[in-house]
């Protein structure tokens, strides 16, 4: 697995034609040429360590390359059946990818925002990461100095968060409630307006999941 980690990074992968010639690999498998002679968990290793690799990179291409490699990776391999998968690896590359996503919420550039956002979508629709893991990242996970006074990125956060629920749902098992409501709070002292709202329409999502439809009021 470290051979075939090592032979991918040898390509230096921060040019978004290198990525997409490792997306196309990825895409032929199990008949491509490079990752075809290996295992589903040592290519899925291997594809996940690069993207955190090039996920540090500054280069718009580059990184909207990583993203699309990820959501291909997971869309190949959706139905992967993960009994008696080695983790160690896979979760320290995939906390990294989650980590760098996540500061991408808020982007400047719309592009890298909504891929972003999207990408982390299918990373918790994804069997082997979950929605709890980016939950956790997102609310007690580390957060860049530049980027913790940036009201674009904490408005997105709180945006990303209620979008999530929408998708995937609120666990209270896998996420205390105490803990999720602790984090939006945080967000109604914000000096930014944008910021407060994004932090009340959060909690709202929130209570949302626990007022049964039928006792919801409509209008007339």
């Amino acid at each position: 697995l470290k051979k075939l980690t090592v032979i991918i990074l040898n390509y230096k992968l921060f040019t978004a034609k290198e990525i997409k010639n490792l997306s196309d690999e990825l895409n032929d498998y199990p008949n491509s040429k490079i990752l075809g002679t290996h295992t589903i968990e040592e290519v899925m290793n291997a594809c996940l360590g690069v993207c955190a690799h090039v996920l540090t990179s500054n280069i718009s291409q580059a990184l909207l390359g990583a993203m699309d490699l990820l959501k291909l990776l997971f869309n190949k391999f959706r139905t992967y059946n993960s009994q008696g998968f080695a983790r160690s690896d896979f979760d320290r590359y995939a906390n990294d990818c989650i980590r760098l996503l996540i500061e991408h919420i808020g982007d400047a550039n719309i592009k890298l925002k909504e891929r972003a956002e999207s990408t982390l979508l299918e990373c918790a629709n994804f069997n082997l990461i979950g929605s709890r893991l980016i939950f956790e990242h997102i609310i007690s996970g580390q957060i860049k100095k530049t980027l913790m006074n940036s009201w674009k990125h904490l408005q997105g956060r709180y945006a990303f968060l209620a979008r999530l629920i929408g998708n995937f749902g609120y666990n209270s098992s896998e996420v205390p409630l105490n803990t999720i409501m602790g984090y939006a709070i945080k967000g109604y002292t914000n000096p930014q307006n944008t910021v407060r709202e994004a932090a009340l329409q959060f909690s709202s999502t929130i209570s949302s999941e626990f007022i049964p439809e039928s006792t919801q009021v409509t209008s007339l």
